[in-house]
């Protein structure tokens, strides 16, 4: 369990910066991408779908995104590139890929899966719920960063 809290914290912090440039408004990547599942270390925690409380990331079509973890939001930008996304806060960066409707960031090993708001559940997302190491209430993982 503490991996999945080290890559929270990671996630924090990485974005606390903001910024952003104008982005492709015809982009996949645009719109709010509620996360479902976080892996590190082998292992794998799924969430419940659509949480309003939970842990979601909304990307803006002028290059800014919003990351809401709980009540605290954090600030950041992306930019598209070749094989996806590229998200970034001051001097950090990070990679994020788009594979059958899940958003995967990759934060410093730890990846966070999102599915965009209210789309169905596609069978990406199906295997990685399946194949969790266990489901826990997001609300309850964010009390414990606390």
């Amino acid at each position: 369990m503490a991996p999945l809290f080290l890559g929270i914290a990671l996630v924090m912090i990485f974005f606390t910066g903001c910024g952003g440039e104008a982005a492709n408004k015809e982009s996949p990547y645009i719109g709010t991408w509620p996360a479902f599942a976080m892996s590190a270390d082998g292992m794998t925690v799924s969430f419940e779908r659509n949480n309003p409380e939970g842990i979601a990331i909304k990307i803006l079509e002028d290059g800014k995104i919003e990351l809401k973890m709980g009540k605290d939001t954090h600030t950041g930008k992306w930019e598209e590139v070749e094989n996806g996304i590229e998200i970034s806060s001051g001097k950090d960066k990070g990679p994020g890929t788009l594979e059958d409707g899940v958003l995967t960031l990759d934060i410093e090993g730890s990846k966070i899966h999102f599915h965009k708001q209210d789309a169905e559940q596609t069978a990406k997302e199906k295997e990685i719920v399946d194949g969790a190491t266990m489901n826990m209430d997001v609300n309850k993982l964010l009390e414990l960063m606390e």
